[in-house]
């Protein structure tokens, strides 16, 4: 049995312990928070032991490993921490707000000889993996150009106020979305990115982080793609366009995935139910019972990082 602890309790964390509850050879056993009423409430839900002290946690309690759901300014000292007490680590993406945190991350998990996982979780939703497979196959010919929108109102009362903090967020829209957007295309592409450019805005009266972002992507593959991101009032979408020779296919993560093979957008039926959180903490356990590296590694999550911070030196330059 693989004992978790889960530091924050945020709203992400609650999505984490009900994956785990579909895994009989694993549990959550207590969770931590600052603010102790929120981890409480894990008590009052799923009867896990409560603190508001993670390292008191991390002391007391019989654990193999933790996932960190915390701030992205606190993401470096807690896995450092854990990692120091010989726990696995699944840490939240995005991984951390630099290159050199991540770096200091990756040392303290190979010096502990522990796992580090990044939840970039776009690779685990029924309908990425299929326009993985579609691309893949070539049956629409080879893949041109991607354009890939997302807006929302990223300002909204609902969204927890660090992430409005520079400091603690490391950015704004980009830092958030953007490292979905490289991640989901990087994975379903099977290419690493060549080089990355372009634009931010500050359009928030209140908030310094960057409301809108504009990315021109060249792939290693030869592949361009533009990442277009609104995070003001307006229609909220998700949707990846994937161009091919003889067919457009259109994602909308979360949703589901449509082709147009030149008569008209038909939608994909997914096989597969989705299992997202379920199938990520799945490949961190394995991970540890088999003592082998996480796909999503350490070394993975620092070159979104590094990538974001190469777009966040252009759009600055």
């Amino acid at each position: 049995m693989i004992n978790i602890g889960i530091i924050g309790a945020g709203i992400i964390s609650r999505s984490h312990v009900q994956a785990c509850e579909n895994i009989d050879w694993a549990r959550v056993t207590c969770i931590a928070d600052i603010v102790y009423e929120r981890a409480a409430a894990f008590t009052d839900s799923f009867g896990i032991k409560a603190y508001s002290d993670y390292k008191q946690m991390i002391d007391n309690e019989d654990l193999q490993a933790v996932i960190i759901t915390l701030p992205h300014n606190l993401h470096k000292s807690a896995t450092v921490d854990c990692c120091n007490k010989g726990l696995n680590v699944l840490i939240e993406k995005p991984m951390a707000i630099s290159s050199k945190e991540c770096e200091e991350m990756i040392e303290a998990a190979n010096t502990n000889g522990v796992k580090l996982m990044v939840a970039h979780v776009q690779r685990y939703f029924p309908e990425n993996i299929k326009a993985k497979e579609i691309i893949a196959s070539k049956e629409l010919g080879e893949l041109i150009m991607i354009v890939d929108v997302r807006n929302n109102d990223y300002f909204s009362e609902d969204r927890p106020k660090w992430f409005l903090n520079p400091t603690m967020s490391g950015g704004g829209i980009f830092m958030n979305y953007g490292a979905h957007s490289l991640d989901k295309i990087i994975w379903i592409t099977d290419s690493n990115v060549k080089n990355v450019e372009g634009k931010i805005g500050f359009f928030n009266e209140i908030y310094n982080v960057e409301g809108n972002a504009q990315a021109f992507i060249e792939l290693e593959n030869g592949v361009t793609a533009v990442l277009s991101q609104h995070g003001y009032k307006g229609d909220s979408k998700n949707i990846t366009e994937f161009c091919c020779t003889n067919g457009v296919i259109k994602l909308c993560t979360g949703k589901g995935l449509w082709v147009d093979k030149g008569k008209g957008f038909e939608e994909v039926i997914l096989e597969e139910k989705e299992k997202v959180f379920e199938n990520q903490l799945l490949d961190f356990l394995n991970a540890i019972k088999h003592g082998t590296k996480p796909e999503i590694s350490g070394e993975y999550g620092l070159n979104i990082i590094k990538l974001i911070e190469t777009f966040y030196g252009s759009s600055r330059g």
